[in-house]
């Protein structure tokens, strides 16, 4: 059970018309589908985002569940989260709680539905390095993709946990982005560098790199025995509360499209290998082990890592306002 005082007091939850929509999501909902059940749902074309979304349209599940969903691809989660906050998209697939954060306000604009991965981002160092923990990274450079990506969000929360205190201190942070961290670390113009799935994946199974840190998922519940999301559902709350029908069939078309997933992630990587960029038998292996674990069905304890991951953005002053409503079980 998650402790609702404290939750509360740590991450300014504002209620008013999403509640009623919780209500109306959580409760029955009719059986044949709604007149106008069309939803333009945004994600980022490739990566577990976009291998999601394929599996989805082309296995023809929003139909089973009365939906049509008009697709609309990006190149990477920046663009896509512009578009979201422009009112071009209903939902945005890939949505990290720190980005819905950023937009929020009294009463908040934009609300969670539901999670769809887990921060699956690893902390790499070459194989030969000595270093074995954070602490033996104290003062050096660390390649990340910003404070305000899912990763740093992660690592910045695992710092504090792990009392080294605020990230931007104790090491050199050098902004990166995806694609370019092995680069960095090869030339050796950072220690250590942060990369999310299925980079991370690609690299690890080159035999080149190692793991100080990572999963952040699996570290944060080693610490805390919850684990720790990095991209969800979101919408806009307007939208929300006119389309809370569409928005609990959504939920089902994710959670079906999971449990596709899941029944052979390996076959699903030899179909779509453009998706993930995991071409070696090496790397669809290591896919095949670790990606379904990063693909949530369910919310189970992922509020309060979301609330934590919230609380840390406010603390570190970035910011100016810290509002979310989480949409419960349904």
């Amino acid at each position: 059970m998650i402790n609702w005082k404290t939750w509360i007091i740590s991450v300014v939850v504002v209620l008013g018309a999403v509640s009623a929509v919780v209500a109306l999501i959580m409760g029955s909902r009719p059986s044949a589908p709604p007149a106008n059940a069309k939803i333009i749902l945004g994600y980022v074309s490739t990566g577990l985002s976009g291998l999601a979304v394929e599996v989805m349209r082309e296995q023809g599940i929003p139909a089973r569940h009365g939906l049509e969903i008009e697709y609309q691809g990006f190149a990477n989660p920046q663009a896509l989260n512009q578009a979201f906050f422009l009112g071009k998209l209903d939902v945005n697939l890939a949505a990290g709680a720190n980005v819905v954060a950023s937009q929020a306000g009294a009463p908040p604009k934009f609300a969670y539905l539901h999670p769809t991965l887990l921060n699956s981002v690893s902390l790499l160092v070459k194989t030969a390095s000595p270093v074995k923990s954070l602490a033996d990274l104290r003062g050096k450079k660390i390649a990340w993709y910003g404070p305000l990506s899912g990763g740093g969000t992660g690592f910045m929360a695992l710092c504090e946990k792990d009392q080294i205190g605020d990230c931007r201190t104790a090491f050199q942070m050098v902004q990166t982005t995806p694609g370019t961290e092995s680069l960095l670390l090869e030339r050796g113009e950072v220690e250590a560098a942060i990369a999310f799935e299925p980079i991370a994946g690609k690299l690890l199974s080159a035999g080149k790199y190692r793991r100080v840190l990572g999963p952040f998922w699996k570290e944060w519940e080693q610490r805390t025995g919850s684990k720790m999301e990095m991209a969800g559902l979101a919408a806009g709350v307007p939208w929300l509360v006119r389309n809370e029908d569409s928005a609990g069939r959504l939920v089902k078309v994710w959670r079906e499209t999971v449990d596709y997933l899941n029944v052979d992630f390996r076959k699903v990587l030899d179909a779509y290998p453009k998706l993930t960029d995991l071409t070696s038998q090496a790397e669809r292996d290591y896919g095949a082990a670790w990606l379904p674990l990063v693909y949530v069905r369910d919310w189970g304890t992922l509020e309060t890592s979301i609330a934590v991951q919230v609380k840390v953005l406010k603390q570190s002053g970035l910011l100016d306002s810290a509002a979310l409503d989480f949409i419960k079980k349904h």
